[in-house]
């Protein structure tokens, strides 16, 4: 850009040089913070994200297993329908992560909230009867509350990102390669 600014002397191509030089210092500026929303969306997925999911699912886990000791049928089948939604809503917030479409997080949530009514029975007759079953079930509660978190703060930051793409780079790019074109 810098030497077609110096070699162009017709001031209409020059204007336009001046132009494209505009856009590609804004298209740089926001595909700066588009870089920045996707080191802060893979520190949550990384740090946060995964780690809480994985306590949830190791209480889970240990719960199922407390519950096959025991011999306790119903809390076992409570206990796999539980494990089951954590890891629909670990596979559907896996799609959403890879596409970015919104029907996966919707999903994500939904099986959430199915493991929350289940969470919510567990808690209840664990609650007086199992000592050890309950820790687990509040164990499992603190850790699915924290995902549950941690999956709007991923779908706020992947928004952002969208929309960033959508509202700025793609219309500055397309500016850029129209006016270049122009001058060509």
């Amino acid at each position: 850009v810098q030497e077609m600014q110096n070699a162009i002397k017709n001031p209409e191509r020059a204007a336009m040089i001046a132009m494209i030089d505009q856009q590609a210092k804004s298209y740089a500026s926001h595909f700066d913070q588009l870089v920045k929303l996707g080191q802060q969306q893979h520190g949550l997925v990384d740090k946060r994200l995964t780690s809480s999911g994985t306590v949830a699912l190791k209480a889970v886990t240990d719960l199922i297993q407390t519950a096959y000791d025991r011999a306790d049928s119903q809390m076992l089948v409570e206990a796999a329908r539980l494990q089951e939604h954590l890891l629909m809503a670990r596979l559907y917030m896996s799609r959403y992560l890879e596409g970015g479409k919104r029907e996966y997080f919707d999903q994500a949530i939904s099986e959430m909230s199915k493991a929350d009514q289940i969470e919510s029975g567990l808690t209840t007759a664990l609650k007086d009867k199992d000592a050890q079953g309950y820790a687990l079930i509040v164990q499992f509660s603190q850790a699915h509350d924290q995902y549950a978190e941690y999956l709007k703060e991923l779908n706020s930051l992947i928004e952002q990102r969208q929309a960033l793409e959508t509202d700025s780079l793609n219309p500055l790019g397309d500016g850029i390669v129209k006016t270049a074109a122009t001058i060509r």
